[in-house]
C-alpha cells in the first residue's frame, strides 16, 4: 500500500514538473516576442526620425539645384507611343 502511495505522489510530482516546464517555456517565448516587438518599434522610430531629417533637408529648390548640376532632362513619356483608350483595346482583343 505504501509503495502505491509513493508511486502516485511521484507521478503527480512528475506531472506538475512537466506542467511547470511547459508554462515556463510559454512565458519565455512571450517575453522574447515582446522584446522583438520592442526592438522593432525602436527601429521604426529611428527610421521615421531619419525620414523626417531627409524630408527637412530636401526642398524643391534643393532638388532643382541638384538636377541642374546633372544636365538637362526630358520627360520619359516623350519616347512612348500614344496610348489607346482602354475600351478600344478590349474591343479589339475580343475580336
Amino acid at each position: 500500500m505504501f509503495a502505491k502511495l509513493v508511486a502516485v505522489v511521484l507521478a503527480v510530482c512528475v506531472g506538475a514538473c512537466a506542467l511547470l516546464t511547459i508554462r515556463h517555456l510559454r512565458t519565455q517565448a512571450a517575453h522574447e516576442l515582446a522584446e522583438s516587438r520592442l526592438r522593432l518599434q525602436h527601429r521604426d522610430n529611428d527610421l521615421w526620425r531619419i525620414k523626417a531629417r531627409i524630408a527637412a533637408s530636401v526642398t524643391p529648390a534643393r532638388v532643382q539645384q541638384m538636377a541642374s548640376r546633372l544636365g538637362t532632362f526630358k520627360p520619359l513619356a516623350a519616347d512612348l507611343p500614344p496610348m489607346e483608350p482602354a475600351g478600344e483595346r478590349v474591343a479589339r482583343s475580343a475580336r
